[in-house]
């Protein structure tokens, strides 16, 4: 009995952290590096939540742009200017349970710089907590 119960938790466990690992909700890519950014249940529950009741999310936007340009300007060692193009909310629901609503932001950026040509452009997802999600890089790829 013991083993069967440890085995169930050892398959939700790993059902979760696959889940976890495969919501990819954003992908930018910029001089051919690829960056994946996943949502995570974990962080969301961590951060604030958004009730119903209140008028303004509990962060602004004004300081989700903040966040994602200070870490366009990591990644790029602040070599490219970067302008603020969109800025969205988005709700996310763990398991269809709507008293577990979280929100994030995904801010978008383009590349100023740009006079001719296709205009860059990079998306960063940042949580309520101010907190951009750190995407998962794979080098070569478009």
């Amino acid at each position: 009995m013991r083993t069967a119960f440890f085995i169930a938790v050892v398959a939700l466990c790993a059902v979760r952290t696959l889940a976890q690992l495969t919501n990819v909700i954003s992908t930018s890519s910029l001089s051919g590096t690829k960056y994946e950014f996943t949502l995570s249940f974990d962080e969301l529950d961590r951060g604030p939540s958004w009730p119903a009741t209140a008028e303004c999310p509990p962060l602004s936007p004004r300081k989700a742009v903040v966040a994602g340009r200070e870490f366009l300007g990591k990644l790029t060692g602040n070599k490219i200017d970067w302008r603020l193009s969109t800025i969205t909310l988005h709700k996310y629901t763990e398991g269809g349970d709507p008293s577990r609503d979280k929100w994030a932001y995904k801010v978008r950026f383009l590349d100023a710089g740009v006079s001719n040509g296709p205009v860059r452009n990079f998306e960063v997802v940042v949580y309520m907590t101010g907190k951009v999600i750190e995407p998962h890089v794979s080098r070569g790829k478009s």
